[in-house]
């Protein structure tokens, strides 16, 4: 039996992914192109999409020729009972600058000052919110607006995830919802190998990398991916930043906000142009860091490392091998991590002043530097 062969009602949810757009054409090709009346297929929009992943889903809708509802929050604290929820747009009406999201954010801190006394907070790994609201919960009224009391939740979800196919299982288990999950590409088999070999033999796919994400600064993402994404282009972090101040909240609590990783992209993207042009006289740098034990043992493990290069990209080497978990874990010092680390023109001073820009896990840093 086809896996893909849906009995409805039910809702399918596209994020804008690859392999939710992969499912999408399955389940197609398993029902001769179109959908059955009763399956629906929603996009909620929450304003911090990418225009990658905009322009993805309308191609899919046009070339594949499957109605796509497309949808968003508009709901303030307060209103009477009867006003909507959300509102219908389109590729052309879509928010592009989080509007959405900060009115369900705005929604959620009135809700709570209002009910429980308690202070705004923002999306993060234990209150999903931006997920609950922003999807489920306006997913579930459209359904219900449609007349329906029970369905099954499309959700597309590979078979090399089974962390996140046993969660919606769980979800199923507990109850409470009007609806089951369901996950057809994880019954199929299908893998990221089976999807990337997909979008390859397509006249179109999502035009971005995977690390990107359908969410242009995702706080689930980590800190690399996100300024990596800054650097790439800066005025994302606006939003993101001037949430995190407009609420007294941080998205993440252990690691910097948003202000300080914008300040950071901007100043590797600094880095990157200093070290394209530096001065052609080659150095090297000897760098020995001691590195205090958790266990408290009597003796501090001690390395060295030489590089004979130019000493700006020695010193940027060396920082991010001590950022890799293989090193960490083979040298023992998974505790060891470093903030910050900024690249300037090289000479014996700046190279003393970096001890202050790591944390205080690490106890000395002593460096050299010989003119070859």
């Amino acid at each position: 039996m086809n896996p893909y062969l849906i009995t409805g009602p039910a809702q399918i949810g596209i994020n804008g992914g690859r392999t939710s757009g992969h499912m999408i054409y399955k389940i197609l090709e398993a029902h001769g192109g179109a959908l059955q009346p009763d399956v629906h297929l929603f996009f909620q929009n929450t304003g911090k999409e990418r225009e990658e992943t905009l322009v993805f889903i309308d191609q899919i809708g046009k070339r594949w020729k499957v109605n796509i509802v497309w949808m968003e929050w508009c709901r303030e604290y307060g209103q009477p009972d009867d006003a909507p929820w959300y509102r219908l747009v389109d590729f052309v009406t879509a928010s592009r600058n989080g509007e959405p999201f900060t009115m369900m954010l705005e929604y959620y801190a009135a809700y709570r000052k209002a009910e429980k006394n308690l202070p705004p907070v923002l999306p993060n790994f234990s209150n999903n919110m931006c997920t609950a609201y922003l999807k489920v919960k306006i997913g579930e009224k459209h359904m219900r607006a449609l007349g329906y009391t029970e369905w099954d939740c499309v959700v597309g979800i590979r078979h090399d995830e089974p962390k996140r196919f046993h969660r919606m299982m769980a979800a199923n288990d507990r109850g409470g919802t009007r609806w089951d999950n369901i996950c057809l590409s994880y019954t199929a088999g299908v893998t990221k190998e089976d999807v990337g070999a997909f979008w390859a033999a397509q006249p179109l796919d999502l035009g971005m990398h995977s690390d990107s994400g359908n969410c242009d600064l995702c706080c689930k993402k980590n800190a690399g991916k996100l300024i990596k994404t800054i650097i790439d282009d800066p005025s994302r972090v606006i939003w993101w930043s001037a949430t995190e101040e407009r609420f007294g909240q941080v998205f993440r609590q252990d690691r910097a906000d948003y202000n300080t990783m914008g300040w950071s992209a901007e100043q590797r993207s600094r880095q990157t142009t200093l070290i394209s042009n530096i001065s052609q006289k080659t150095l090297t740098a000897f760098v020995a860091i001691s590195l205090k034990s958790p266990f408290r043992l009597p003796h501090h493990l001690r390395f060295q490392m030489l590089f004979v290069k130019n000493s700006a990209i020695a010193a940027y080497i060396f920082f991010n091998f001590l950022h890799s978990k293989k090193v960490r874990r083979k040298l023992h010092i998974a505790w060891a991590k470093i903030i910050e680390v900024r690249i300037y023109p090289m000479n014996e001073y700046t190279l003393r002043k970096w001890p202050s820009v790591i944390i205080p896990y690490i106890s000395s840093v002593n460096f050299g530097i010989i003119e070859c």
